[in-house]
């Protein structure tokens, strides 16, 4: 009897063995590591989200920031060319068109008190346009009259009908705020007539509270161009720290050279690629596909799919040249890749459906934050730790890594420090295409 029980303990634990072994094999992948083996910083420990998350999975409740039913703080008229007045609880302002003028501020208000917008750095406020719409500019300046930039609000939009407008300062610093400012990009716009009396109404402005981290902490690390010191320089600090990141390649110049540089080879791409990088398009020659020439734009994009293709890489992304897009090429970029990168602001995407100027998060116009020279581990730290406590989702993009001390390059300790900070916050990279699907894109 006692033979029997030791015998039925061995099968036993070789059965459940043998189910560990099976469901560690056959986990999702997240840089080379199955999810949830507790193996590293780069281990994403939460299922990708539904498509479908609205504004309200991801952020609270808006709360009110600026009081729109009373004159006090406001300055309705900073260029002398029309009046403010309250009206049934909103502030509105009446001017004249001046074709003439590149810029004309329109509202402005005092706070009471220094803001701290550390914790405000999503902003919604109502609008209405009377007969005619332009776009609107939103910016803050800081109690020593620093104007600390801000965002633009999208144009086009249907006279007579009010509309919500969410300006995102996402991966900017905002302390020590003292002013707010409302105008128009400019009175020489295609839908004003000079001369003619137009009518902007403002109400609830507020701002939207960080949320629920439904994504984990996750960014995206890119290198556009494919210089050879991506591999000699980054890639064995990323292999040091667990990490993966997506490399842009000019496939014209695979194993050749950019302005003096030598550049990756078919063996470097192939290595990278095994080693859980992603390997994207960024076109044959580094064309602009801002052009509306379709043939252009189908051979950049198509052939240097081609390229990557016969070295035996799976190709899902594209990048585009200088960040420039226009129209056309978005809708022929779908024809080839799954998602594509720009590069221009608000630089962070935001998640759950929420509208900006720049419309809702697109998948084939990825926004990403550039890092050059000039850029400090500080900066870098700030955007994000943004990128965490507002889920959006952070592509950081880099060009060589050398200390060279071009304009657009990074130094290899600067990057180690990056690395090693983000292993210490527990804060994974993924590539693009592993963050398009896991965030639902």
């Amino acid at each position: 009897m006692k033979k029997y029980l030791i015998l039925l303990s061995i099968i036993s634990f070789v059965l459940i063995g043998a189910g560990c072994i099976y469901k560690l094999l056959t986990m999702p992948q997240v840089n080379n590591k199955p999810i949830g083996t507790n193996t590293g910083p780069n281990v994403v420990a939460v299922a990708s989200p539904s498509s479908a998350l609205s504004a309200l999975d991801l952020y609270d409740d808006a709360v009110p920031l600026l009081d729109c039913d009373s004159i006090d703080g406001w300055t309705l008229d900073t260029n002398g060319i029309g009046t403010g007045s309250v009206d049934n609880g909103t502030i509105k302002y009446v001017r004249t068109v001046y074709k003439a003028r590149a810029y004309s501020s329109v509202l402005s208000y005092t706070f009471p008190t220094i803001m701290d917008f550390t914790e405000k750095k999503i902003l919604k406020f109502d609008y209405k346009w009377a007969n005619s719409s332009n776009q609107l500019s939103l910016k803050l300046v800081s109690s020593s009259g620093k104007d600390m930039g801000g965002g633009l609000i999208g144009k086009d939009v249907e006279p007579n009908v009010w509309h919500s407008a969410v300006v995102s300062l996402v991966g900017m610093e905002f302390a020590n705020i003292n002013k707010l400012y409302i105008g128009n990009a400019g009175d020489d716009y295609p839908g004003w007539v000079d001369g003619e009396m137009t009518t902007l109404w403002i109400d609830n402005i507020r701002y939207i509270k960080p949320g629920k981290n439904i994504f984990g902490n996750n960014i995206v690390i890119q290198f556009d161009d494919g210089y050879m010191d991506n591999y000699t320089n980054a890639f064995p600090l990323f292999q040091r720290y667990n990490k993966v990141a997506t490399v842009g390649m000019i496939t014209g110049l695979i194993g050749g050279q950019l302005t003096g540089k030598d550049m990756l080879t078919a063996a470097q791409l192939r290595e990278m690629s095994a080693d859980g990088w992603e390997i994207a398009s960024h076109t044959v020659s580094h064309t602009s596909m801002e052009t509306n020439n379709e043939s252009t734009i189908n051979n950049q994009m198509g052939d240097s799919l081609k390229a990557l293709q016969a070295l035996g890489l799976t190709v899902k992304h594209f990048i585009y040249p200088f960040t420039r897009y226009g129209p056309l090429s978005r809708t022929i970029s779908s024809k080839y890749y799954e998602s594509a990168s720009i590069g221009q602001p608000p630089y962070q995407n935001l998640l759950g459906g929420i509208e900006t100027a720049y419309g809702a998060t697109d998948k084939l116009l990825l926004r990403r934050m550039p890092i050059g020279k000039t850029t400090t581990i500080k900066s870098v730290k700030s955007w994000v730790e943004d990128s965490m406590r507002y889920q959006t989702l952070l592509i950081l993009y880099f060009h060589d890594i050398n200390d060279l001390g071009g304009n657009n390059s990074w130094t290899p300790a600067n990057l180690e420090l990056l690395l090693k900070w983000l292993n210490e916050k527990g804060i994974r990279t993924m590539t693009t295409t592993q963050a398009v699907n896991h965030y639902g894109l």
